[in-house]
């Protein structure tokens, strides 16, 4: 049994203490394999289901009298040139204050990655994220750097529901130049947001984007990606415009990082930030 603690600001700020027990299980195996999240790095792929369940109960004296609820499941399959792979993150709390269940907040994501010979690599997935009646504000928007759409970083719209798809068709030069990795991509993606209950939320059925990346990674062998991105957006609002975005970023070792405005909303940990694994 653990205390939970969790510390938030809103209108006010509040604490809230849970005596919680948290249960796992494991079976995964790792894959050794280059060029998925990378240009040519060694990656260690999961194969298998992880697990995880939290339950709290809330104290009346220490700030809540609730019953709270967080689960994770990951699966995967994963090979030398392929990875499907599924991860959902959920919570909810029963308030008998209230009566009912609120704060519940679900995230996720869904990707298929193939590697079909020449340095081509294709990668389709699909990303959720949002939540119902939560004690803390959350909204989704289209905009999002982490989370949206390329090109839509303008975009004042937004939902308590977030839904993107993306597919991505990379080339990598199978030599470095002068120990720079170089790649090619083109890319598109198309979202939507759903009112539900976010202040002034709206329902936006359709927006998207297509685009084309230049690729790198110094030295060669860097798990590192450096990307320069030019996104042209479409749909009718006027918060759109052509975009060139740089990044650099490490996303070896997990499958899916929840956008920064979910953990925000959370009033406790979802068992995969207590445990997981490390790997490469």
């Amino acid at each position: 049994m653990a205390p939970i603690t969790t510390a938030s600001v809103c209108a006010s700020s509040f604490e809230v203490v849970r005596p919680a027990v948290v249960v796992g299980a494991r079976m995964v195996r790792f894959v050794a394999a280059r060029g998925f999240e990378t240009l040519g790095a060694v990656e260690d792929l999961g194969s298998g289901v992880q697990v995880g369940g939290l339950a709290g109960r809330g104290v009346p004296a220490w700030g809540a009298n609730d019953v709270y609820l967080a689960g994770t499941l990951y699966a995967g399959r994963a090979g030398p040139t392929s990875l499907a792979g599924f991860q959902l993150e959920l919570e909810g709390r029963r308030d008998f204050d209230v009566g009912g269940w609120n704060g519940l907040i679900a995230s996720g994501r869904m990707a298929w990655y193939r590697k079909h010979g020449g340095g081509w690599l294709l990668r389709v997935g699909d990303e959720f994220s949002g939540g119902t009646r939560t004690r803390l504000p959350l909204q989704l928007t289209l905009g999002d750097r982490q989370g949206g759409l390329r090109g839509h970083h303008g975009s004042t719209l937004a939902g308590a529901w977030r839904n993107v798809a993306r597919f991505e068709e990379r080339w990598v030069r199978g030599t470095p130049v002068r120990n720079v990795a170089l790649g090619l991509a083109g890319f598109g993606e198309a979202g939507s947001l759903w009112a539900g209950s976010a202040p002034y939320g709206r329902s936006i059925p359709f927006r998207g984007s297509v685009g084309a990346s230049v690729l790198a990674a110094y030295p060669a062998g860097s798990r590192r990606l450096l990307r320069l991105d030019v996104a042209v957006p479409s749909g009718r609002d006027g918060n759109r415009a052509l975009a060139v975005r740089v990044s650099a970023e490490q996303m070896t070792g997990r499958f899916w990082q929840e956008p920064a405005e979910v953990p925000r909303a959370r009033t406790g940990p979802v068992p995969s930030t207590l445990f997981t694994w490390r790997v490469r």
